[in-house]
């Protein structure tokens, strides 16, 4: 990593704090760190340090590490916190997991834990990226005037009441459930609720309605949004699972909504098959993979290998892990399999085939299995193919609004409303004033409004008023 990291390491026991950092110093990292004991001294240095990363010992004198995960969690939900610890049973690991610990690395085997620190950044970074292109996404959609319109989630807006009747949705609610959005205006958003999930929705509503209307009427703010899931009848009559999340704006409820019918059926079809692999297993969307790094064998793979590549995954179990790899000299799949069995690894972007030949983008982490025999890796694989379409989208958008722009026939100029300065024009508009593109932006919008019986900042005022309008 070239960028310098600030680490926070909960433990009560400064030799392993100290075998931690030259671990982390030998993998290559540059970071400065602290190391602190107590819950008072935990929250102190959160908002004085600023870490970058948390490791934390499960079980500390007075403390512990779930608690401090969940501290950590309240102040920023995207710090990634690693549990080192001495010792660990599995149905502690599942709990751990399932509380929002982001990897455990096992004192004695140290190893693992610059493959994990460096897995644990590359998530957060990819967050990061991911909530970036969300950002630009929506600015570029606001100046242009595409929002909600376009935007794959469906967005429904409803009376304030318990009725919660329909008074807008999104044209997307054609693509997600095949009803026109005139289909569902003045009707009941629980007419298309499945009967099981309308009697525990409704009181759920009831109660958040009721908690609303109660910090409004003693003045109080409230930010807090409820999310929900359900399920909902679609035009042709079939139940979809649906995520919302709801929220007060004025005097009407709001919901973003997406259906996550696939995401259900998957992990369904977890519950059902992968019992045996509830550690890691159970709730991945990833494809996850235990490899024999001495020969490259495939032992176990979960069923998100057919969501994504399309494989059965029985189809898998035997053949080499190279088998998922396209065409590339056999060199290059033995360094990927050494760089597996001595260090783990982890490769951003890596080409995998699906079973029907074409190539889908993915994300590679591979770690040793921390138990069992040290011939074993753990392999996780995930699909990119979406943020890279987002990244797509946007440079798409962005060609698409100059390419209308050059190509209009109509005078087209941007004015900043402050400075009143030209930020940007087409052709059409330079050619009947006769300045060049840089030149246009040196003038302001006095420049070239004509004199009438107001003055020019009243004409000015009116016109940008109209544009606003």
């Amino acid at each position: 990593m070239d960028k310098k990291l600030n680490i926070l390491i909960l433990e009560d026991n400064q030799n392993d704090a100290e075998l931690e950092v030259k671990e982390l110093k030998r993998k290559g990292f540059i970071f400065d760190w602290k190391r602190v004991e107590t819950k008072k001294d935990f929250i102190k240095e959160l908002k004085d340090f600023l870490p970058d990363l948390v490791l934390a010992d499960y079980s500390l004198p007075g403390f512990d590490g779930l608690s401090a995960l969940q501290i950590t969690k309240e102040r920023d939900p995207n710090m990634p916190f690693i549990i080192v610890t001495g010792s660990l049973c599995e149905e502690i690991a599942i709990a751990t997991m399932k509380a929002g610990v982001w990897d455990y690395v096992m004192k004695d085997n140290l190893i693992r834990l610059g493959p994990a620190v460096m897995e644990a950044l590359k998530r957060k970074q990819e967050i990061e990226k991911r909530k970036q292109a969300e950002e630009a996404q929506k600015k570029s959609e606001e100046q242009f005037r595409l929002i909600a319109e376009n935007t794959s989630d469906n967005i429904g807006i409803t009376t304030f009441d318990l009725k919660a009747k329909y008074i807008y949705v999104s044209p997307s609610i054609k693509t997600v459930l095949d009803y026109d959005p005139e289909d569902l205006l003045g009707k009941s958003f629980f007419d298309f609720i499945h009967p099981e999930d309308r009697k525990v929705l409704f009181p759920l509503l009831k109660k958040y309605v009721n908690s609303k209307i109660k910090k409004l009427l003693t003045g109080k703010k409230s930010t807090d949004s409820k999310t929900i899931e359900f399920r909902f009848k679609n035009k042709a009559g079939n139940w979809r699972f649906m995520q919302s999340t709801v929220n007060i704006v004025g005097k009407q409820l709001l919901a973003v909504t997406r259906d996550i019918t696939k995401h259900k059926q998957a992990e369904q079809a977890l519950l059902q098959s992968e019992e045996q692999m509830k550690t890691i297993f159970q709730n991945s969307f990833d494809i996850i993979l235990i490899v024999d790094i001495k020969n490259g064998e495939i032992l176990k793979v979960n069923h998100a290998v057919k969501n994504i590549l399309g494989y059965e995954k029985n189809s898998l179990i035997g053949k080499n892990f190279s088998a998922l790899f396209p065409d590339s000299p056999k060199k290059n799949k033995d360094e990927l399999l050494k760089e597996i069995r001595v260090y783990g690894a982890v490769f951003e972007s890596q080409l995998f085939l699906r079973s029907d030949g074409s190539v889908c983008p993915m994300d590679l982490t591979a770690t040793l299995i921390p138990w069992g025999n040290d011939k074993e890796a753990l392999v996780t694989l995930r699909d990119v193919t979406e943020r890279k379409q987002a990244e797509d989208a946007l440079r798409e958008s962005e060609q698409k609004y100059r390419a209308v722009l050059e190509q209009s026939a109509e005078n087209i100029y941007i004015v900043d409303t402050k400075t009143r300065r030209i930020i940007e024009s087409n052709k059409t508009f330079q050619n009947l004033l006769g300045y060049s593109a840089d030149e246009m932006k040196q003038l302001t919008i006095y420049d070239f409004i004509a004199h009438s019986e107001n003055s020019i900042e009243q004409n000015v005022n009116k016109l940008l008023k109209q544009d606003r309008a």
